[in-house]
């Protein structure tokens, strides 16, 4: 591998390696706001996990059937509201996106700043109305609001509604922003095919976000009016498939986004460890394009209406399953990329490697959910879950522990411990796949989702769920903390320096 692509050894960063070490919440330097964005969803992420851990032993509790019903609501909703919304969607471009793209386009800074800092200020109003909809009345419509559920409940919906609303403003933004460094960046010289794939997946994801979160915003507002009896608009027959077709035709796209983003990661964590070519190659800059009309094409068709026909079925299943073309050449690209680089394997390349086989996994899922039959036989059961956790979790929480590896010797100028990090890389990797494998499978065996009610033949499959989980929960434990260790032999070092 050549020295130019080493890890750490960019110009820009090499200038100034620890200047994004201060923690500003109303800077407006790329740099600083991603580490206020890494505290954040830090904190988020923390939260996610807790949360995730009481629904895996709730079906320990072992109290009345209504009580456990009603606190799995409550911990199902906020656990989907917090990784969704709080980690999932804002992570990649919040703390990758925002330290690396300007240094990646050649820019000095995001072609917006005020409205950068505005999105982190937004991102944090919305996790405080989390808070509140969490400690006032447990929030109990699930994280998607669904029909009648966010009609009838008597938990914090407002509150729920508002963290939304503040946190897609925040994302909407963002995706704006993202558009508008990449497009202007031209003005400094650089051509569209000198374009890095970075720049490319990123735009893209942004440019999806921008586009579709207006759409979510409308439709809860329009939730919103109704419970305050200013409208009627979801009270007509049928209402809740209409809500539900305004709801997944934003999130649809949106998950898209998130595969695009951490695409991005993926594919600059295997840049520097390969053979990087200059720009990025026809394959994979249309793959990226083809990924992005999927992501409408695909999944927007909700808008326009339910599917009642076979034809409509057939059509937006092949769409979906299309998807799938792209992402193999893509896998192909970087395993080319990596052979000629004589690419050496580290911690940050092997959560690559992790989030890479999360997304087959989770695609080769969707494609049974997609696909008649099995599609309306998998429908309302666990399997939708399991495979929307592949894609979320093993997919976008891998590809940021990739990116967050990748980057730390630049934050803190000393390499990340990488016995310690492939452990719990490996703990990650386990965990995934003994926690969400058994999902799909209680999903094929008929447990539906969202409920404790366990399904007899699949009673042992809960198990190793809960089993998968704790083996999660100790991987993303050892990672933050051999992050944290890393952090403190940083300042050690400095310490030793200042001495000297």
């Amino acid at each position: 591998m050549s020295t130019s692509h080493s890890i750490g050894t960019h110009p820009t960063a090499s200038a100034n390696p620890r200047g994004g070490r201060e923690l500003a919440f109303f800077s407006q330097d790329h740099r600083s706001l991603a580490w206020a964005y890494a505290i954040v969803i830090g904190l988020a992420l923390i939260v996610g996990i807790v949360l995730a851990v009481g629904l895996a032993l709730q079906p320990l509790a072992g109290r009345d059937a209504a009580t456990d019903a009603t606190n799995y609501r409550q911990l199902y909703t906020m656990h989907g509201l917090v990784m969704v919304f709080l980690v999932a969607l804002p992570a990649l471009p919040g703390i990758v996106g925002n330290w690396l793209l300007p240094e990646k386009l050649g820019v000095a800074e995001m072609a917006w700043p005020r409205l950068n800092l505005l999105a982190l200020q937004m991102l944090v109003i919305g996790g405080a109305c989390f808070l509140v909809a969490f400690f006032a009345t447990p929030l109990d419509t699930g994280w998607s609001f669904g029909l009648p559920f966010a009609l009838e409940s008597t938990s914090s919906v407002a509150w729920g509604l508002l963290g939304i609303v503040f946190v897609g403003a925040s994302l909407a933004t963002q995706g704006a922003n993202i558009v508008a460094t990449v497009v202007t960046s031209r003005g400094a010289g650089r051509c569209w095919s000198d374009l890095p794939f970075f720049g490319w997946a990123l735009g893209a994801a942004g440019l999806v976000q921008a586009l579709v979160t207006p759409v979510l915003l409308v439709a809860l507002a329009l939730l919103f009016a109704q419970r305050s009896g200013a409208s009627d608009v979801f009270s007509a027959g049928g209402a809740d498939v209409a809500f539900d077709q305004w709801f997944w035709f934003w999130a649809h796209p949106a998950f898209g986004s998130m595969v695009l983003a951490s695409l991005a990661v993926i594919g600059e964590v295997v840049g520097e460890h390969g053979d990087r070519p200059k720009g990025a190659s026809a394959a994979a800059v249309l793959s990226i394009a083809a990924l992005t009309v999927f992501s409408f094409g695909g999944w927007g068709i909700h808008v326009l209406g339910r599917g009642d026909s076979q034809a409509f079925d057939v059509a937006s299943s092949g769409l979906v399953l299309a998807s799938g073309v792209p992402l193999v050449v893509l896998i192909v690209d970087w395993v080319m990329t990596l052979a000629r680089g004589e690419a050496r394997g580290t911690t940050a390349l092997g959560y690559a490697a992790t989030s890479t086989t999360a997304f087959v996994l989770g695609g080769l899922a969707c494609a049974f959910c997609v696909v008649l039959p099995t599609g309306a036989y998998l429908a309302d059961t666990s399997f939708p879950t399991g495979a929307m956790h592949f894609l979320v979790v093993g997919g976008v929480l891998g590809a940021l522990f990739a990116g967050v590896h990748h980057l730390w010797p630049r934050w803190f100028g000393v390499p990340v411990r990488e016995g310690w990090g492939k452990f719990a890389c490996f703990l990650y990797f386990v965990g995934m796949v003994l926690a969400f494998v058994p999902l799909c499978v209680r999903g094929y065996l008929g447990q539906p989702r969202r409920t404790l009610d366990v399904v007899v033949a699949d009673e042992r499959w809960s198990w190793y769920a809960i089993a998968g989980a704790i083996v999660l929960f100790g991987g993303v434990t050892f990672a933050l903390w051999n992050l944290l260790r890393t952090m403190l032999d940083s300042r050690a070092a400095l310490a030793r320096t200042e001495g000297e």
